[in-house]
C-alpha cells in the first residue's frame, strides 16, 4: 500500500489500506500476534496513511464521493480515530524514545493532513505544533548541521502548514521563515525559527512520558 501510495496509484493503495487497518484493528481487539506492541503500531500506521490517502484521492479528483459533504464527515471522523488512538497507545513505547518522537511527528503531520482536508484549521495547526516539537525533540544538540532527512522531514512539515486555509495571525511568517532557514540549511537559523514556532506549546504527551537524551524529562 506504501509502494502504491508513493507511485500515485491511490485507488489501489487506499483498498490495500483499508484491509490493513481491518486486520491490524482485529488483530489488537483479539490481542493476537508475537507483540501486542507491533500490532499497535500497524494499528496507528494503516490508519493514518489510510486517512491521508482519502485527502490525496480527494486532491486527485475534487469531484469523488469523498470530496462530498458525507465522504469529508467520514474522513473527519477516522483522523479523530486516528488522532484518538495515538494519544491512546504511543505512552506504550515510552522506552523507546527516539522511535516515539519519530512515531509522533510522522504521525502528526498525517494527521494535520487530514484536518485541514476538512476545513478544521484549528486543530490542524495545534497538530503540527506538537508535531514539530517531536521533530525537534530529536535534534543533536551537538551537531554542526541537519541531515538530509531531518530537512526533508522540516520541508514537509511547512508544506503541509502552508497548505492550511486559515493560520492564526503571524503563523504563516513563521512557516516561512522556518521554510527559508530549511533551504539554507542554516541550523541556526532553523533552530531559532521552529523554537518561535513551538515555545508557546504544550504537548499532548504528558511530563513524564518523553525523555530526552540528556535524560530531563520534558
Amino acid at each position: 500500500a506504501r509502494t502504491l501510495e508513493v507511485q500515485g496509484d491511490i485507488g489501489k493503495a487506499l483498498t490495500l489500506f483499508e484491509d490493513a487497518r481491518i486486520r491490524a484493528l482485529s488483530a489488537f481487539r483479539d490481542g493476537a500476534g508475537q507483540s501486542q506492541n507491533g500490532v499497535i503500531h500497524e494499528v496507528l500506521r494503516s490508519t493514518r496513511h489510510y486517512a491521508a490517502c482519502i485527502v490525496d484521492a480527494i486532491d486527485q479528483n475534487p469531484r469523488s464521493e469523498w470530496s462530498k459533504e458525507l465522504g469529508l464527515l467520514q474522513l473527519h471522523g477516522l483522523v479523530a480515530e486516528s488522532d484518538h488512538l495515538h494519544r491512546g497507545t504511543l505512552d506504550k513505547f515510552a522506552g523507546s524514545s527516539d522511535w516515539i518522537d519519530i512515531e509522533w511527528f510522522m504521525g502528526l503531520v498525517l494527521l494535520a493532513k487530514g484536518y485541514s482536508k476538512v476545513g478544521d484549521s484549528e486543530r490542524a495547526w495545534s497538530t503540527l505544533l506538537f508535531a514539530l516539537m517531536a521533530r525537534v525533540r530529536m535534534f543533536n544538540p551537538d551537531a554542526v548541521s541537519r541531515s538530509a532527512v531531518e530537512l526533508a522531514n522540516l520541508g514537509w512539515w511547512c508544506a503541509t502548514a502552508l497548505r492550511i486555509r486559515h493560520l492564526p495571525a503571524q503563523a504563516d511568517r513563521l512557516v516561512c521563515a522556518l521554510q527559508d532557514a530549511v533551504t539554507s540549511g542554516d541550523i541556526f537559523a532553523i533552530e531559532t525559527a521552529a523554537q518561535n514556532l513551538i515555545s508557546p506549546v504544550v504537548p499532548p504527551w504528558g511530563k513524564n512520558v518523553l525523555a530526552t537524551k540528556k535524560g530531563q524529562v520534558k
